[in-house]
């Protein structure tokens, strides 16, 4: 998994665990909620191997979700650990879950009568620089929503049905972000801690990595008008990392 540690040798994995069957399997581990699917991050760049890790921990015990959830947090949780690949030492990672629909309670997609679906909760994450910045004339407005990735940004959820439902919504929140709208009324759009704590958490950490991009965006119901809620990620260059 990712796409800059594709170049060193020690890589990051997606784990996906199946029953005897072929089934999805949850499982949990360390104590940490249970999925079927899971992250062994490398920390490739990061000589220390702590701080995204670290960055999480911090995050995760300042920073809650806006509104009620099972897991009560914003952010990822692991484990470090030794890994043995194909008989050989690989050296220490750091084994995390995901942030996903079900850590973020987002409502699922609802398959309507007449097999119609309405978009509910909606998932985003940020995967470069260029076009995220939330402002209009960054956009390239010739993009397509056919795809699971518009503008740089990809849909995490619900990623079966890229178009105008999942991608509509992200292209208002640029036009309320570069109108006065969001000056007027910026609860209408954002859960206003909420964007308080990630502002901290880039000045007080040093996420020069994590402005536009390395960030999860996400709406729990769309057809609630709900505001929009941000979530770090792939903090390994925070603390003086750059």
């Amino acid at each position: 998994r990712g796409a800059t540690t594709l170049n060193y040798p020690k890589r990051s994995f997606n784990i996906k665990l199946r029953d005897e069957k072929g089934e999805d399997l949850d499982t949990t581990f360390f104590n940490i909620r249970s999925k079927d699917k899971w992250i062994m991050d490398a920390m490739s760049i990061d000589q220390i191997k702590m701080r995204n890790r670290v960055s999480f921990d911090i995050w995760n015990k300042y920073s809650k979700l806006p509104y009620s959830t099972e897991f009560g947090r914003n952010g990822t949780e692991g484990q470090f650990v030794e890994v043995i690949l194909n008989g050989a030492y690989n050296g220490i990672y750091c084994f995390t879950d995901r942030i996903d629909r079900k850590l973020l309670d987002l409502k699922k997609y609802k398959v309507e009568d007449d097999a119609s679906i309405t978009i509910r909760g909606l998932l985003y994450k940020s995967n470069l620089w260029d076009n995220t910045g939330l402002i209009e004339s960054l956009l390239n407005h010739n993009a397509s929503m056919d795809s699971v990735v518009w503008n740089n940004w990809e849909l995490q959820y619900p990623d079966d049905f890229p178009g105008e439902d999942t991608w509509q919504p992200l292209r208002n929140l640029y036009s309320a972000c570069s109108s006065n709208a969001l000056e007027i009324n910026p609860t209408v759009y954002f859960y206003e801690n909420n964007l308080i704590d990630f502002h901290i958490l880039v000045m007080a950490l040093n996420l020069i990595d994590n402005g536009n991009k390395n960030v999860f965006l996400s709406n729990k119901n769309i057809t609630k008008e709900n505001p929009y809620v941000f979530t770090p990620w792939d903090m390994d260059t925070s603390l003086g990392g750059y």
